[in-house]
């Protein structure tokens, strides 16, 4: 009778490494095996941070906007009491649309204005339609070329504390998730001693 030979536990079988000994042994484990680490998500470290990036935007959007309202308060002062009348020629309008695109938003005009023996090529305020070659009573800034406002919208504007409702807003909005942030970690249970 020939000898039994059993094969050597620590040599290596050339596709997984190791021996299987047991048929059943080989139906137990997965099927697949994905290299490298578990694909696990803490929902913690995920709510952490979304609302730090919630927070970090609110934070942004303030500044911005109040930027935006000193500038919008900024340009209104300034073409009221250093603008001097010019005559706007309206040399192209182009059609705006809102909302889903079906619908007209008014029209970009540009065109040029003489100043100070110069000429400038901006963009128009407001958004009405005017044929090229019009020309448009409007109000230039001579140390700012750039800006130049119609008449009317001049006449119609002025500086507001308004400009600055949208940002004390978002604010007060930032105050109160901080505010709620702090307050939930304090009232946490390992956060104050108990004697």
């Amino acid at each position: 009778m020939a000898p039994l030979i059993r094969p050597d536990p620590t040599s290596a079988a050339p596709d997984e490494g190791r021996t299987v000994r047991d048929p059943a042994e080989a139906s137990e484990g997965p099927v697949s095996t994905l290299r490298g680490a578990g694909a696990r998500v803490d929902v913690h470290t995920v709510a952490k941070v979304a609302l730090g990036l919630v927070v970090a935007t609110l934070a942004v959007l303030v500044i911005v906007f109040v930027i935006v309202g000193v500038d919008k308060n900024r340009q209104i002062n300034e073409l009221r009491g250093q603008g001097v009348p010019v005559t706007f020629t309206v040399t192209s309008c182009q059609g705006l649309l809102g909302g889903s695109g079906s619908n007209g938003a008014g029209y970009a005009c540009r065109g040029t204005y003489h100043l100070k023996g110069h000429t400038y090529e901006e963009p128009l305020p407001g958004t009405a339609f005017f044929t090229p070659g019009a020309t448009v009573h409007a109000i230039a800034v001579p140390n700012d070329p750039g800006l130049v406002s119609p008449v009317a919208i001049v006449q119609s504007e002025h500086a507001s504390w308004k400009v600055y409702v949208l940002p004390v807003v978002l604010f007060a909005v930032l105050v109160l998730i901080v505010g709620a942030v702090v307050l939930r970690r304090q009232s946490r249970p390992g956060s104050t001693q108990q004697v």
